[in-house]
C-alpha cells in the first residue's frame, strides 16, 4: 500500500490527519460522517452571506499542460510584457516568471522531482491535456511521498497521509472496465515519468484520489489554469443548490469559500461539482460516471421537471421542424471549431442563432451556448452594439440558471456594464456595474484584485461623466457556458 508517515485519525467510520481536523476547526466547522453522506463538513456558528467559510493550501498542485512554458509554474502569472520565462537548468520542464517563484517551487516541491524528471525519458506522443495533468499531477505526488515532504511554510503541514485520508471509489473504479482500463493506462505513463516510485496498482489507487477530490484552480474570470488537490476542502460534498462557492488567488494558490447565502449552525457547507448550465438528467450522468454517487438536492428533485423543461424545452413548431434542429446543431459545431477563421465562425453562429431562436425556448441552453459563442466573437471584433442585446439575453438565462449571488452571473453583469459604458452610455451601465460589484464581492471576496478594480471603476463612473478610452473596455470577461 501507499505507505503514510502520519496515519489518518479515525473519525467516525472515516478518516482524517490532525491537521486537517485542526484547519476546519480553526474555520468554525466540525467534520462528520453519515454512511449517505460520507465525510462531510457542518458549521459550527452562523456565516453571512459573503463570509469566507474555508481557506486553505493545496497539498500539490500543477500549471495545465496547453499554458507550460507560456505560465510561471509557482504562480501561474503570464509574463511581464518583453520578458521571458526562466527554465529550469536540471529538468528542462518548468518555467518560472523570476528567482522568487524558482526558489519558492524549489523548496515546495521541485527538489523532489527535479532529478526524477530529468532521468526519466520523455512521453514521445501527444496526450490530450487532461490526461496530461493527471500524470503530472501523479509524478509529483509520488515525488512528494518519497522526500516525506508537507507544506509547512505552503499550507503549514499537510502530509502525503492527508492525501491517503481522501476517497478513491476504487471499489467503483474495479467494477467499471472503461474507467479501470484508462486508470492502467494513465498509470503505465506515470511510471514512465517516475519510474520505481511506486507499482502499477498503487498508481491507479492514486489517480481514483485524484480523480474523485483534485480541484481545476481558476482566476477571477473563471478560466482553468491548473488543477491542485486540498485535502480539507474535498470533504465538501457537492450540491447541484449549493450554499458555498469557491474562488482562488492563483498566485498563492489559495482555496476559499464563501456563503453563497446566510448559513445557520449546524448547516452542511456543499459546493457545486460541475457547471450548472446542463439538465438535471446531464447532471446527473455526469456525477454518476466522475464521482459515483447521484445528487438529491430540490434542484434535482422537486425542481427537476420545471426546470428541465425551461433549459431543454422547444416550441410547438419544432416538432415539424427536426431537420431545421439538426441543421442549426452542425451550424453550431462549425461556428465553435476554432480551425476557421473568426468571420466564418461568425456567420455559421448567426445561422444556428437564427433556427434555435425559431425553434427553441428562449432559455434553452442549446440557445444560450450559440449566443455565448456568437457573443463572444462580435465582442472580440468591437462590435459592441450587436454584442448588447446577445449579452442582455444571456444575463436574463443566467438568472435562471445559476443561483443568486452566483459569479457567472456577477461577471456577465460586468461584461453587460463594459458594452454600455463603450458605447457612451456610463449612465446605463452603472446598474450593471453595480450589480456585478454586489454579487462578486459575495462570490469572490471585496479583496480580490478584480472586486478591488471594479470598486474603483465605480468610483470614477460616479465622479466623472467621461467616456471611457476603448482600451479600458473589458469584454474579455464575458464567460461561455462550460459545457
Amino acid at each position: 500500500v501507499l505507505g503514510m508517515q502520519d496515519g489518518p485519525l479515525m473519525h467516525g467510520a472515516c478518516a482524517a490527519t490532525a491537521f486537517t481536523l485542526q484547519t476546519v476547526a480553526e474555520h468554525s466547522l466540525e467534520m462528520k460522517f453519515l454512511p449517505t453522506r460520507g465525510r462531510h463538513l457542518v458549521t459550527t456558528r452562523a456565516f453571512r452571506s459573503g463570509e469566507l467559510v474555508l481557506s486553505t493550501q493545496p497539498y500539490a498542485f500543477v500549471v495545465h499542460s496547453q499554458y507550460r512554458g507560456g505560465r510561471c509554474s509557482m504562480c501561474f502569472s503570464l509574463p511581464a510584457e518583453g520578458a521571458q520565462l526562466r527554465r529550469c537548468a536540471g529538468c528542462h520542464t518548468e518555467y518560472y516568471c523570476g528567482p522568487e517563484c524558482q526558489q519558492h517551487a524549489w523548496r515546495a516541491y521541485h527538489r523532489f522531482e527535479c532529478r526524477v524528471i530529468h532521468d526519466a525519458p520523455e512521453i514521445q506522443y501527444v496526450l490530450p491535456s487532461c490526461v496530461r495533468d493527471e500524470v503530472d499531477l501523479a509524478v509529483r505526488l509520488l515525488c512528494l511521498r518519497k522526500g516525506g515532504a508537507s507544506t509547512k511554510g505552503q499550507g503549514g503541514g499537510l502530509t502525503f497521509a492527508d492525501v491517503l485520508s481522501l476517497e478513491s471509489h476504487i471499489a467503483d473504479i474495479r467494477a467499471n472496465p472503461e474507467h479501470k482500463e484508462g486508470n492502467v493506462r494513465v498509470a503505465q505513463l506515470v511510471l514512465q515519468r517516475a519510474p520505481g516510485l511506486a507499482t502499477q496498482d498503487e498508481v491507479c489507487e492514486l489517480l481514483g484520489r485524484m480523480q474523485c477530490n483534485d480541484f481545476a484552480i481558476w482566476d477571477s474570470l473563471i478560466v482553468s489554469t491548473g488543477a491542485g488537490l486540498y485535502p480539507a476542502a474535498a470533504m465538501i460534498n457537492h450540491s447541484c443548490d449549493a450554499n458555498c462557492v469557491v474562488s482562488y488567488d492563483t498566485r498563492t494558490k489559495a482555496q476559499q469559500f464563501r456563503a453563497l447565502r446566510d448559513l445557520a449552525a449546524g448547516e452542511e457547507v456543499t459546493h457545486c461539482y460541475l457547471d450548472l448550465a446542463a439538465t438535471a438528467a446531464q447532471r446527473g450522468s455526469n456525477l454518476r460516471k466522475q464521482y459515483y454517487f447521484s445528487c438529491v438536492c430540490k434542484r434535482c428533485t422537486e425542481d427537476r421537471k420545471t426546470l428541465d423543461m425551461m433549459l431543454d424545452g422547444s416550441l410547438p413548431e419544432a416538432d415539424s421542424r427536426q431537420g431545421d434542429l439538426a441543421a442549426a446543431g452542425t451550424l453550431h459545431e462549425r461556428g465553435t471549431d476554432l480551425s476557421l477563421e473568426p468571420a466564418v465562425q461568425e456567420e455559421a453562429l448567426r445561422h444556428a442563432l437564427s433556427l434555435r431562436e425559431r425553434l427553441l425556448n428562449p432559455l434553452n441552453l442549446q440557445l444560450m451556448s450559440t449566443r455565448c459563442h456568437l457573443l463572444n466573437i462580435l465582442l472580440e471584433e468591437n462590435k459592441w452594439a450587436e454584442s448588447l442585446p446577445l449579452c442582455r439575453q444571456v444575463v436574463d438565462v443566467y438568472r435562471h440558471v445559476y443561483p443568486p449571488n452566483h459569479p457567472m452571473i456577477g461577471l456577465q453583469l460586468y461584461t453587460l456594464g463594459d458594452i454600455l459604458r463603450y458605447l457612451g452610455e456610463p449612465r446605463l451601465a452603472l446598474p450593471s456595474y453595480q450589480e456585478a460589484f454586489r454579487i462578486l464581492s459575495v462570490s469572490h471576496g471585496p479583496q480580490n484584485e478584480l472586486v478591488v478594480g471594479l470598486a474603483q471603476l465605480l468610483q470614477q463612473l460616479v465622479s466623472s461623466s467621461q467616456t471611457p478610452s476603448r482600451s479600458d473596455c473589458c469584454g474579455e470577461k464575458t464567460v461561455s457556458p462550460r459545457q
